[in-house]
């Protein structure tokens, strides 16, 4: 406004000045911009419904918009304002030149403007900062304007019925497809591989050494340590994956869908696949450096017997949650599977339904000492959970739940695909924190480590560690799967647990919800091991008793 009021007043000197400030303001006015709306497509993703999250935010939002116009208009009159100041200067400079060199110089400039095709130029100032300051700035001006209106784009209203992706075409390949497929393939040529392994080396173990005649007997209920024959590495390899998988990879594609990118979600599960994969080796090579069966004589050997005893009434608190867990979750499993089929009365109540299932599966199993008793029924659990995903992956290549599929009407609406802002790949929002929540336990078996490496057959660091490898990659494949799958079947939709989300008269999702139960159920001898072991060395009892042993044990 001074400029425009007293445009003689000020010397070239001034316009360079008035130019970098001008600049400086134009630059700082635009990052606050800019910030302001990155933060709002952050962490009020859904622009529409930002005045109902947080006021303050939508206020600011409109002001930044108004603000970018704003900048704009005053870029525009700040040049021009600099440059009538500059030719006002320069037409003064010039009346005192004499009149030949005036002419010359009027006839050297017309020629410019004819060669530049009549292109009104601003003059250019002698001063290398301003020069750069300006090209910055009308630079960062037309940038900030590109970046503003990509984050104001106002957003789809809603539809009555929620949005969906189009249906694909039986005979079209996408590359969702493929990213659903691509871990698919992957865990079952792993499990075709540790199953070959398996039953080559049993077949192997068998013609060198012919099966006594009540060698199966003794295997089922050995009585002492010394009874334990010692796990293969596929055996290993199945106790560790049914160890760590659980139902818990049915929440994963929510995980997902609460505003986590598919592909971000994947790097962090891949992130922590490798770091807890990394420890739990670790343990390993501290049971071979210091001898040490338990973690309480792993610690005894390392820190002391104060560090010993905190670690293991640690993981005796930390396995009797987990053991806790998995009886809820078998109880609730089982009595809705009665239900379902019509049975009723007190038998199929959660805790009838837990204490048959005790009875009839868990006790026989959780008396065994030997892991590789164990082994067999891991990998019929590993077989159900990859079941589970199969079926999954079935219902998403046959369209059933994608609109005008075999069971889209039977969904209630709350469960419906819905892809309102389309398929994200990368997004992040505060609800992140979840997934990483989740995914930070999702690889815990640690509090079996130095089991599994003392039971191997050849319990060795390099063993071990190829062992662990298979695992947690097989691991990995699986929850990967599943995300993909869940995640792009329901998009936002996905509920806590994925299977909430398919019809209740879909066959297929009833045999997933049955295999889902028993694959709990053969996971629970595991976690109860654990429980058992750290139980007795916090109370320093024989390990070598079996009279002890079965006391701790019910």
């Amino acid at each position: 406004q001074t400029l425009a009021r007293h445009p003689r007043d000020f010397n070239v000197h001034r316009v360079i000045v008035m130019k970098r400030f001008f600049v400086a303001v134009a630059g700082a006015l635009g990052c606050a911009v800019l910030a302001s709306e990155a933060f709002g497509a952050v962490f009020c993703p859904t622009h529409g419904a930002t005045s109902s999250v947080c006021p303050p935010l939508a206020a600011a939002w409109d002001s930044s918009a108004d603000a970018l116009g704003l900048l704009q208009r005053a870029a525009a009159s700040g040049r021009n304002l600099i440059g009538r100041e500059g030719s006002a200067v320069k037409a003064a400079a010039a009346q005192a030149e004499p009149s030949e060199r005036r002419k010359r110089r009027s006839e050297s400039l017309a020629a410019q403007a004819e060669a530049s095709g009549r292109r009104k130029r601003r003059p250019e100032s002698n001063d290398p900062f301003a020069t750069w300051l300006r090209r910055a700035g009308a630079s960062a001006t037309r940038l900030l304007a590109s970046a503003g209106h990509a984050f104001r784009q106002k957003p789809v209203a809603p539809s009555a019925a929620p949005s969906t992706l189009p249906a694909a075409q039986p005979d079209a390949f996408t590359a969702q497809d493929a990213l659903t497929l691509a871990p698919g393939v992957i865990t079952l040529g792993l499990l075709a591989y540790l199953v070959f392994t398996f039953v080559r080396g049993l077949i192997a173990e068998d013609d060198a050494a012919p099966l006594a005649k009540d060698r199966l007997t003794e295997s089922l209920l050995v009585k002492d340590v010394g009874g334990v024959r010692g796990t293969s590495g596929p055996q290993t390899v199945f106790n560790i994956c049914k160890n760590i998988i659980g139902e818990g990879m049915l929440s994963l594609p929510s995980g997902v869908a609460a505003g986590t990118g598919l592909l971000g979600s994947m790097v962090v599960a891949t992130g922590f696949c490798m770091i807890l994969g990394y420890t739990f080796s670790l343990m390993g090579r501290v049971c071979h450096a210091t001898g040490g069966v338990t973690h309480k004589e792993c610690g005894e050997r390392t820190s002391g017997p104060r560090m010993a005893q905190i670690m293991s009434i640690t993981l005796m608190l930390k396995t009797a949650g987990t053991c806790l867990s998995y009886a809820i979750v078998i109880g609730d499993s089982f009595s809705r599977i009665l239900h379902y089929f019509g049975f009723a009365g007190v038998l199929t109540c959660r805790q009838a339904s837990m204490l048959v299932v005790m009875l009839g599966i868990l006790v026989p199993l959780c008396l065994q000492r030997d892991l590789s008793i164990l082994s067999y029924t891991s990998l019929l659990g590993l077989m159900f959970e990859v079941f589970v995903v199969c079926f999954m992956q079935l219902r998403y290549l046959d369209g059933s739940y994608a609109p005008g599929g075999k069971f889209y009407s039977l969904i209630d609406e709350q469960y419906a695909p819905e892809f309102d802002d389309g398929v994200n790949y990368w997004g992040a929002s505060i609800t992140t924190f979840v997934l990483l929540g989740t995914l930070s336990n999702a690889y815990i078996a640690h509090y079996n480590a130095p089991k599994f490496f003392s039971q191997m057959k050849v319990p060795t660091v390099g063993h071990f560690n190829s062992v662990v490898t298979l695992a947690f990659l097989f691991s990995l494949m699986v929850y990967l799967w599943i995300m993909a799958v869940g995640y792009l079947t329901f998009g936002a939709a996905a509920d806590g647990l994925i299977l909430n989300n398919y019809a209740e008269s879909d066959g297929g999702a009833m045999l997933a919800r049955v295999a889902i139960g028993f694959a709990v159920v053969f996971g629970f001898p595991l976690a109860f091991t654990a429980l058992r072991d750290s139980t007795i060395s916090s109370f320093d009892l024989d390990r070598q008793s079996a009279g002890g042993f079965r006391a701790v044990t019910f």
